[in-house]
């Protein structure tokens, strides 16, 4: 017969640790977050040319050339508008990724801070299962001080939160 698998539970398993000496001492690296690009400036693309009958009839050259040259100047600023549009999409993505890669940074060291402390703590003699007999009260207590709003970027790359307009009030006659 043949014995079953081991346990997924099971730890110290000698024969499934690795000891390369790459995989021991490898640390991975902080990750860079990533960078809000600025809105391109908006080029001068010209004004469109008035067509009225001051340009003669439909089919005289002048009011063809000035019409080509209006649909010409519409796909231009057309073109603009969604780079600029693409650029702002990527803004707010960007703003999002950096906030999240800031936020699992942030946690990633108070998590290791908060391993030293207990490590420390119990090395002077505390009770490594204290945080179980705390009350759920007490427990979520604790935990309310840290919570963050996931949705809140501003508070990550130091911007000031936009505020929301106000509508004037209406004159009373």
């Amino acid at each position: 017969t043949t014995l079953p698998p081991p346990s997924p539970r099971v730890k110290n398993l000698p024969d499934l640790t690795d000891t390369s000496s790459s995989k021991i001492y490898k640390i991975r690296a902080a990750p860079c977050p990533p960078q809000i690009t600025s809105l391109p400036p908006q080029p001068d693309l010209g004004k469109f040319v008035k067509i009225d009958d001051s340009l003669g009839p439909k089919d005289d050259p002048r009011r063809i050339q000035a019409m080509d040259y209006n649909n010409h100047l519409a796909a231009l600023r057309l073109r603009n508008l969604k780079n600029r549009n693409n650029v702002a999409a990527m803004r707010s993505r960007n703003r999002r990724d950096r906030a999240a890669v800031l936020r699992a940074e942030e946690a990633s060291f108070a998590k290791a801070e908060c391993r030293y402390w207990k490590a420390k703590a119990i090395a002077a003699g505390a009770d490594p299962r204290g945080w179980e007999f705390l009350p759920d009260v007490a427990k979520e207590a604790v935990a309310a001080d840290y919570r963050i709003d996931a949705l809140d970027f501003f508070q990550d790359v130091g911007e000031v939160a936009p505020a929301t307009p106000k509508k004037a009030p209406k004159r009373k006659r």
